[in-house]
């Protein structure tokens, strides 16, 4: 390895004020660009509620505490790895408190509290629990009328019909029933209430009446229980997400999203919503306003002194157009969360009214966020939860793709500002200018393709019944799986390589990259 050290002239004698030199080393331009990454990252993680232990020792008070700051590490990476979909889950979320607004709007005036985007990002995190106790009464209708906050009687109440002649929607349900069936020895059942672990003492018990509850919905034989074929048609997708979601409603203690807590207001389940001002939600907020006038000068500067590098036509390094990506993704996420609590550490709970019905039970469940990758497994809203917009015609994964394919477009699309860059060989720069260009347009050309596969599923899905068609339908299907696979594998490659690349590309860095810009001055970290 060649180094070359830079020996600036001292001053000859006192002088009131020098200048830093016009140049800077490789180190600066890396810790510079590393702490706009981790600052970055870091901004935008906001783990939601942990789960409510209580400990007793310090062991278990550090094995806790590493806990949680464990998965804020596993969210930080994967902010780090995909900051496209860090910015698909900010625009779910934005969109489905959005969506909520209101409904909230309409009920927080019938119960005179006040409620603000902010209390509805807490809901989403778990930050409510709804608490069932000895007071609370049986079943009993107490659904809201919201324009004039009278009860009005149960209309969900009602049990599924006794059975006849199975007909076509029957039929539909007991297949999805027998599919999850063979699949479920797979998946693990709810964290048991009375079990004490290594980070602390459960705060929550089984309730033998939820316990009752929840045993009747998960045996039910038909979609008696959902009452708009919205509904129906969300169950027939999400049939493993609302299994788990009925599982966490066996306990004494309901950990409900926004959606959830809505539903269980207009349902009656609790007497009003929570009467908190929105300065106690921020008493909670561990988002310090001193740190984010350091991210955001930080940020500041190095968007300035990129600008200023490209306007006077100095050469810049791969790995500051890579940061600048990161930069330009983060801001956008960090946008979308201002209303969002920063690291809430506990909950609030809210005392339940009665005890829900068994086709409320169902609806509630059917309310809560779906999960990607893992699913859910306690009671507490795990960090991975996907939340359903406003008229739950869709489940937040849907926000989550669109908004990630449009930030990868964008990512892409600033990897091309180094397109005439220097890089070590000419190879190199072809794979560069490759990368860039899938990168950017892989999602558009899958939008051009997606009506395509629209008519060939729904010509599937019409002959389903027919065997003539059964080896066409697997060889479209196997076919779509390919072309994922193809799609995550090329977009992988081209991420794994600009990593490497930027890297690899300092060690080739000419002359001009070197020299300062009249943003040395700014306050900065580097």
């Amino acid at each position: 390895m060649t180094q070359f050290n830079v020996n600036c002239t001292l001053p000859d004698g006192v002088y009131t004020f020098v200048s830093a030199p016009n140049v800077r080393g490789t180190m600066e331009i890396v810790w510079g660009c590393l702490s706009i990454l981790i600052i970055c990252t870091w901004s935008v993680v906001h783990p939601n509620v942990p789960c409510q232990l209580a400990a007793r020792t310090w062991r278990e008070k550090t094995r806790r505490s590493i806990l949680r700051l464990w998965w804020k590490i596993i969210i930080f990476v994967w902010n780090v790895l995909a900051p496209e979909w860090t910015l698909g889950k900010a625009w779910s979320d934005y969109r489905s408190v959005s969506g909520a607004a209101a409904g909230y709007a309409d009920m927080s005036q019938i119960d005179k509290v006040p409620w603000t985007r902010t209390h509805s990002y807490f809901a989403h995190m778990g930050g409510f629990a709804i608490k069932f106790g000895n007071a609370v009464s049986d079943f009993g209708p107490a659904s809201v009328d919201v324009e004039k906050g009278n009860a009005l009687p149960d209309q969900t109440a009602v049990a599924p019909q006794d059975k006849k002649e199975p007909n076509a929607e029957e039929e539909s349900f007991q297949e999805i029933a027998k599919k999850f069936a063979r699949q479920r020895k797979r998946y693990t059942e709810v964290l048991e209430d009375t079990s004490s672990t290594s980070y602390g003492q459960p705060g929550w018990a089984r309730d033998a009446k939820n316990l009752a509850t929840a045993t009747t919905v998960l045996n039910m034989q038909d979609f008696g229980y959902f009452s708009s074929d919205s509904e129906k048609a969300i169950f027939k997708t999400s049939y493993e997400a609302w299994w788990h979601n009925v599982r966490a409603l066996e306990q004494d203690i309901w950990v409900v999203d926004a959606n959830q807590l809505l539903l269980a207001r207009q349902m009656g389940i609790i007497a009003s919503l929570p009467n908190i001002h929105e300065d106690d939600l921020d008493d909670r907020n561990k988002g310090e306003s001193f740190v984010k006038i350091v991210a955001i000068l930080q940020i500041l500067w190095f968007v300035v002194q990129l600008i200023s590098r490209l306007a006077s036509q100095l050469p810049t390094t791969q790995l500051e157009i890579m940061t600048f990506a990161f930069a330009i993704c983060s801001a956008l996420t960090y946008y979308l969360l201002l209303d969002k609590p920063k690291d809430c550490q506990y909950s609030i709970e809210i005392p339940a009214a009665r005890y829900a019905t068994p086709a409320e039970m169902a609806r509630i469940a059917l309310a809560a966020p779906v999960t990607f990758g893992w699913t859910r497994t306690t009671l507490w809203i795990p960090n991975n939860a996907l939340h359903y917009d406003k008229d739950r015609s869709s489940t937040g994964s849907d926000h989550v793709v669109s908004a990630a394919a449009l930030s990868l477009t964008v990512f892409g699309a600033i990897h091309c500002i180094a397109w005439n860059f220097a890089f070590p060989s000419e190879k190199e720069a072809l794979l560069w200018h490759i990368s860039s260009i899938l990168t950017a347009a892989i999602t558009p050309l899958g939008l051009l393709l997606a009506p395509v596969f629209a008519l060939i599923f729904l010509w599937r899905d019409k002959a389903e019944k027919s065997k003539k068609f059964l080896a066409v339908q697997k060889w479209v299907t196997n076919f779509f799986i390919l072309l994922n696979v193809i799609y995550i594998g090329l977009v992988l490659a081209a991420r794994i390589f600009v990593t490497i690349e930027v890297l690899r590309s300092l060690a080739f860095s000419p002359p001009g990259i070197f020299l300062e810009t009249g943003a040395q001055g700014m306050p900065h970290a580097s």
